[in-house]
């Protein structure tokens, strides 16, 4: 009999040598026991089986998908053994060839039971009146597509379907009548209807900002809601006016640009003072152009010049600028002469380099001819008896240059 020292730690049987926590049963066990590994189907710690690398349960795969199998005593899954089942019932339907279940009281499939709604008879259209099949409200496809009554019954089909239908909405549906095509109206109104369920706007001005990214349907209705005093009229120009800075700031290279960042805020503060002081605010174009400039003249910089520091610029590299983009010199030096005027109140640059770079006209007339009047000097420009007060569009031939200002 085995001297009991303790009790197994497993089963509680009893445990006769000091060294052990187990019985000589559990011991053995442990000793014994097959390696696990983890399945890599599964996942599971299990032994795998040699010739598929795999635990038992996993070994055995349904013969048509793949699928695991759980009985020993099957070589397809539930899935398979369900279509099994189906397709046995299945034979070909005489009328359409498919293999489905027949129906009793008619041999045929459920589909080819099942009789359709029969055709529309023929009917004269009230608009045109050719007879054919009708579309709705008693006219032809052609002219149901054109009929303004579409507008109406789609408004008013849309008001049944919400919850809570706004109150324009059929002011909305007659205010569209006569401006958009039935058809493009029509398909306002249901985008209309999905943003009124989707969004749940709580006032028509919220309404306003949920459809600004639909341009055809954001304009007919901030037109309708601001004629009806339904909604004030938003600040859509200046969005995208600020969305185009926002672009030309973002092509600037990253050493040069958190300047240029700030001289677009110069330039907006500017015309928003001007605005305030009732003089001529520079418009949207005249601020794109100044930052399209800096943004040409940055990527010239860092590709052409490699300099990527405003203190480093000189009248090189503007003159160098300008005459690889000889078409918009006048445009691009105004732009670097404003920027440069606002760096060196920064302390960014030390001296304008624009200060003694010229943008010249270039004048298209010709000299006078062999046979100029006598009042005019022969080389294009009005003698001193000359006198005309006339447009530079109303000059004669012989003189090409506008008369001095009193």
């Amino acid at each position: 009999m085995t001297r009991r020292i303790r009790d197994c730690r497993r089963c509680g049987r009893a445990v006769g040598k000091p060294d052990r926590d187990l019985c000589a049963r559990c011991h053995w066990a442990r000793t014994h026991a097959p390696v696990k590994h983890r399945c890599p189907r599964c996942g599971i710690d299990r032994v795998l089986q040699a010739d598929a690398g795999r635990c038992v349960r996993c070994s055995r795969t349904c013969r048509l998908c793949g699928a695991p199998v759980l009985f020993v005593d099957r070589d397809l899954c539930k899935e398979c053994v369900r279509r099994q089942r189906l397709d046995a019932n299945r034979v070909e339907c005489p009328r359409c060839g498919q293999r489905r279940i027949l129906r009793s009281a008619t041999g045929w499939c459920g589909p080819c039971s099942r009789p359709g709604r029969p055709p529309n008879p023929d009917a004269a259209c009230v608009d045109c009146g050719q007879v054919t099949r009708l579309a709705g409200a008693g006219r032809c496809r052609s002219c149901w597509a054109r009929s303004p009554h579409r507008i109406t019954v789609c408004a008013a089909n849309l008001a049944a379907t919400l919850d809570d239908p706004p109150d324009w909405l059929g002011d909305f549906a007659a205010y569209l009548v006569g401006r958009h095509h039935p058809s493009r109206a029509c398909a306002m109104l249901t985008r209309l209807g999905k943003h009124l369920v989707d969004d749940h706007p709580a006032h028509a001005q919220a309404l306003l900002e949920v459809v600004a990214a639909d341009v055809p349907l954001a304009r007919a209705l901030e037109d309708f809601l601001t004629a009806n005093k339904l909604a004030l009229p938003p600040d859509r120009d200046e969005r995208r006016a600020a969305a185009r800075r926002r672009s030309r700031i973002a092509a600037v290279p990253e050493p040069l640009r958190d300047a240029v960042a700030g001289f677009a805020e110069h330039l907006v503060r500017s015309r928003d003072r001007a605005r305030r002081a009732g003089t001529h605010p520079r418009g949207h174009a005249t601020l794109e152009a100044r930052l399209t400039a800096m943004r040409d003249f940055t990527q010239f910089l860092t590709a052409r010049r490699r300099k990527t520091d405003w203190a480093t610029v000189d009248v090189g590299d503007i003159e160098a600028f300008l005459h690889a983009h000889p078409g918009r010199r006048a445009s691009y030096l105004a732009g670097l002469r404003q920027f440069c005027r606002y760096a060196r109140r920064r302390r960014l640059i030390l001296i304008d380099p624009t200060a003694a770079v010229k943008a010249p006209w270039h004048s298209t007339a010709q000299p006078c001819p062999p046979t100029a009047s006598a009042s005019c000097s022969g080389d294009g420009a009005p003698t001193p008896t000359c006198t005309r007060t006339r447009r530079s569009s109303d000059w004669p031939p012989c003189c090409t240059a506008p008369p001095p200002r009193n």
